[in-house]
Order: C-alpha cells, then structure tokens, then sequence
C-alpha cells in the first residue's frame, strides 16, 4: 500500500479481511464494526510515494495500521516504550 519494499503501511480493512479469509462471520463482525467505527470514508483516485511516484488506491477502509512490517525502516518499531509495553 505505501510503495516500500517491503510494505511498512497496510489499510487496516484490507489487513484484516486477509487474516480472517476463512472465517466469514468473524470478517462480517468486523466490516459490520468498522462500518460504525468510519462512517465517512473519501480518498483521492492515487497517492504519491518518493520512491515509486504515483500509485492507484486500490483498497480504503479508512484506517492504516503498520504492523507487522520486516522493512528495515520499521525495525525500531518494536523498541518503543508502547511495543515493549502491550507485547
């Protein structure tokens, strides 16, 4: 989604709907919640990356999340006082 290699930034309704692809009550759950949780939701048609220009949105749920990530950029991620805290 954000034009790194490997991805740092996922769209949070997209990474869900991939863990949950076998399970459709547990996915109608979540795209039932996540429907009252962002009721308004609007992007532009592309966003713009340094590295690979402009690249189309494919998937929008209103929420980005960025983790798990194995990009270098990313690493220090799981050395913050919030990770160390809540894993």
């Amino acid at each position: 989604m954000d034009g790194y290699s490997p991805v740092i930034f996922y769209d949070f309704g997209d990474y869900v709907r991939a863990l949950c692809s076998d399970d459709a009550e547990q996915l109608a759950q979540f795209e039932t919640l996540l429907e009252q949780v962002v009721p308004y939701k609007a992007h532009t048609e592309k966003y713009f990356t340094a590295a690979r220009g402009p690249l189309p949105i494919e998937r929008y749920s209103g929420i980005t999340t960025s983790a798990p990530s194995t990009n270098s950029l990313a690493s220090s991620y799981s050395q913050t006082s919030w990770y160390l805290a809540t894993h």
